[in-house]
């Protein structure tokens, strides 16, 4: 913010010039530039795991930035993987942000990516409900509530709107005691995965006893089955989510 001071000061001389008691007064103006700045204070915003220490967490300073997560450094590591075995699989994020003075912050997940795999069939298949928690152990009982889902759908079109994660209240907090939440994820096999191929096969005939002559009916069954989905390349393919952040003044109209 500039400002300008304007001073305006008349002085007398009291220098007498010509006939006695004529006096000239001096009239002069002095104009001063002041610069000042609002500071709008320190914003941070991170993602990683539960646990993780800054320095494992991807970090950013500006909204311009955007910050990822990777589902191949998930605790338990990859849930794609562990879909091979399993018809759900969780994994926990931790979203970390602050913001000084009187500027409040707020973070949306903005997308999901395909990063690595050969066969990306099964992460375009799965399915992803997010919710949140106040700690990482919450994660499962908000899971397992119907209620307080983010997001709910594809996992390649996964997005959640901006929601409030520090208020605009005043405040000096620095980046050492962020606010958190966790986001907690629960992917879901296709139902491609969960279907099984099963084929009999049976022969009757009858059967005649060489030393006696007798007849006797005989009959016999096989049976095998498989499993009908991916190949085992998709479940290694992975994912990133992107997310970002922006401040606000105020009430937070997300």
């Amino acid at each position: 913010m500039k400002r300008t001071l304007a001073a305006v000061t008349a002085l007398a001389l009291g220098a007498t010039l010509g006939t006695a008691g004529a006096a000239t007064w001096a009239l002069w103006s002095q104009q001063t530039a002041v610069h000042d700045a609002v500071t709008i204070g320190y914003a941070g915003f991170a993602v990683g795991n539960p646990g993780a220490t800054p320095a494992q967490m991807d970090r950013a300073f500006g909204p311009q930035t955007a910050v990822t997560w990777l589902a191949n450094n998930a605790i338990g590591g990859n849930p794609i993987t562990a879909l091979q075995t399993k018809n759900f699989a969780d994994a926990v994020i931790r979203v970390d942000g602050q913001s000084q003075g009187n500027r409040g912050l707020a973070y949306d997940l903005r997308g999901a990516h395909i990063i690595g795999g050969d066969d990306s069939s099964l992460v375009d298949g799965v399915r992803v409900r997010i919710v949140r928690a106040g700690t990482a152990e919450g994660c499962a009982p908000a899971l397992n509530a119907d209620a307080g889902t983010l997001y709910e759908g594809a996992l390649s079109a996964a997005q959640i709107p901006a929601r409030e994660l520090v208020s605009s209240a005043y405040s000096t907090a620095g980046w050492e005691t962020p606010e958190h939440e966790f986001l907690c994820l629960r992917l879901s096999r296709p139902v491609a995965l969960n279907t099984t191929y099963t084929n009999i096969g049976s022969a009757t005939g009858t059967y005649t006893n060489p030393q006696t002559g007798a007849q006797v009916s005989v009959s016999g069954e096989d049976r095998w089955s498989i499993g009908l989905g991916y190949d085992t390349r998709a479940f290694q393919a992975t994912f990133s989510l992107d997310f970002g952040f922006e401040t606000f003044r105020g009430r937070f109209a997300g």
